[in-house]
């Protein structure tokens, strides 16, 4: 997930290093202005609008929720009065955060939030099969949990929130590293191709398409579940052959 901050308060910078640790990638704007310009490049989830920020009137917040309808938006930083929180409220913003909260609550705050802008009221997404609980970020097949590494996790959460669009390779390597330090857009590859395996093994097949020349779409449509492959067992007129001891103790050293 991936948010954008209008701010020029260093207070806020504690905030934004904690949403971090809790899995949300931030980008700190100046202007609104930015913030669109931003949202026509990248997928941003949600707007954070420092309050005392330059540009956070009500009328310009009005403004940018003309443009961007579908955008969350909260209001964070110094304690509001009544007529300033109606304003806000009033001029399209979702929330109005004011004072001290622990990291991992505005985490959970801003999940569900962006969660119900998208319709859905659940704190998982049901897709088949699979389950992907955005507040627990894990993922379960029929039940059976998958384990993922942070990359992976990040990867199928842009995929799962954007089911059926075509996500270039270039979109998701900067979601992925922000533009910092990123390695070459094959590493993309690499990633969808251990997504696929993890998912192939418990019987989940063709959910992530490749678009020739583009990227990687999330096929709900074109997803194909099939039981999940067993371990071949021996014949049973196959006996393993009996070892002593000193046989064991042999194989033991040897290994």
């Amino acid at each position: 997930m991936q948010i954008a901050i209008l701010s020029s308060d260093p207070n806020l910078v504690p905030l934004a290093a904690s949403l971090v640790e809790h899995g949300i990638r931030v980008e700190r704007c100046a202007r609104l202005a930015d913030v669109a310009e931003l949202a026509e490049l990248y997928p941003i989830d949600m707007l954070l609008i420092d309050s005392g920020a330059i540009g956070a009137a009500v009328a310009s917040v009005r403004a940018f929720r003309e443009r961007q309808r579908r955008m969350p938006i909260m209001i964070v930083g110094r304690p509001l009065n009544t007529e300033q929180a109606v304003g806000f409220f009033s001029s399209g913003v979702d929330d109005i955060v004011c004072g001290a909260v622990p990291g991992e609550l505005m985490a959970a705050r801003i999940r569900a939030i962006v969660r119900r802008c998208r319709g859905s009221d659940a704190s998982a997404m049901v897709l088949g099969p699979l389950r992907f609980d955005m507040i627990r970020r894990s993922l379960e097949v029929n039940d059976v949990p998958v384990v993922l590494t942070n990359k992976e996790y990040e990867l199928l959460e842009l995929m799962m929130t954007r089911k059926g669009i075509t996500l270039t390779k270039d979109l998701l390597l900067d979601h992925l590293y922000g533009g910092r330090d990123a390695p070459e857009a094959r590493i993309i590859d690499v990633f969808v191709c251990k997504l696929r395996r993890k998912l192939a093994d418990l019987g989940v097949h063709d959910l992530i398409r490749t678009v020739r020349g583009l990227g990687y779409r999330l096929d709900e449509q074109g997803c194909r579940v099939q039981p999940a492959a067993a371990v071949p067992s021996l014949p049973a007129a196959v006996a393993m052959p009996s070892m002593s001891a000193g046989m064991l103790c042999g194989i033991a050293q040897a290994a």
